[in-house]
């Protein structure tokens, strides 16, 4: 994300909620939201949250993110991020310099394509590589010394690792067609209607691309298309803006309107 690089997401998320409080229309509320459920009796969504209070809505927009599953590898956990990288795009300029790394090819990231491209990034940042096909007993990165690059403190080598996430959409709730990797939940583009009329899915739970600058494009595109249908409805016409995709309920295809 441009101009917020190595900054904490907590930050992020508190100068993105001042700019929305200009406008007065905008309230934004912290809480858990435990479940959602269409109404049959009138087709409004309801919320039902922690501070046991419900909301109701017209539409949905789900952006919960993804959850990272780790292997049942003791010490993994610990070593995420700060020794063990899913994308050396993302961390590996900062661990450059290591004396060795290491790759376990695994899963997906055992195929060919993905094995082959951290092959070819890996020897850019550290002297040797190793790769492994079967998973570790133990998940260690050991403690030296020495200061790796981007200070890092006794980090002598990484090991990319790809991401395993798991998309928290209430998926079965709502009756959500996920992707076929069954990760995330299946959005088209560019409002991100989901298979749900009037659920929409944007981030994280619902792209293949989990980066900070592709999340806020979504949302952008979804935030645009939605309030469409619901300001027709109020003057009884049909929604015309482009950006505005509708499930045909009796079809159950996906078309525009």
């Amino acid at each position: 994300m441009p101009t917020w690089g190595h900054r904490e997401p907590e930050e992020f998320r508190a100068a993105a909620g001042a700019d929305l409080g200009r406008y007065g229309s905008v309230a934004a509320e912290s809480v858990d939201v435990e479940g959602v459920r269409q109404r049959e009796e009138d087709g409004l969504f309801e919320a039902t949250a922690g501070d046991r209070r419900t909301r109701t809505g017209k539409e949905v927009i789900r952006a919960t993110g993804v959850e990272h599953a780790f292997p049942g590898i003791p010490g993994y956990a610990e070593c995420w991020v700060s020794g063990i990288f899913y994308c050396l795009y993302y961390h590996g300029q900062e661990e450059r310099g290591a004396a060795s790394g290491a790759y376990w090819a695994s899963g997906d990231t055992g195929a060919v394509v993905p094995a082959l491209r951290v092959a070819r990034q890996a020897p850019r940042m550290a002297d040797e590589i190793a790769k492994f096909a079967k998973a570790p007993e133990r998940a260690r990165i050991p403690r030296t010394s020495t200061t790796a690059w981007g200070g890092t403190r006794g980090v002598p080598g990484s090991q990319a690792e790809d991401e395993a996430s798991e998309a928290r959409c209430w998926r079965g709730q709502l009756g959500l067609e996920p992707t076929p990797a069954g990760t995330t939940i299946r959005a088209h583009p560019p409002s991100n209607q989901t298979s749900a009329l009037c659920v929409f899915a944007v981030g994280d739970c619902a792209g293949p691309m989990r980066t900070a600058t592709a999340a806020p494009h979504s949302g952008m595109c979804t935030g645009g298309s939605t309030p469409s249908r619901i300001q027709a409805e109020s003057y009884g016409q049909r929604a015309m803006f482009w950006l505005c995709c509708l499930m045909t309920r009796n079809r159950g295809k996906i078309g525009w309107a």
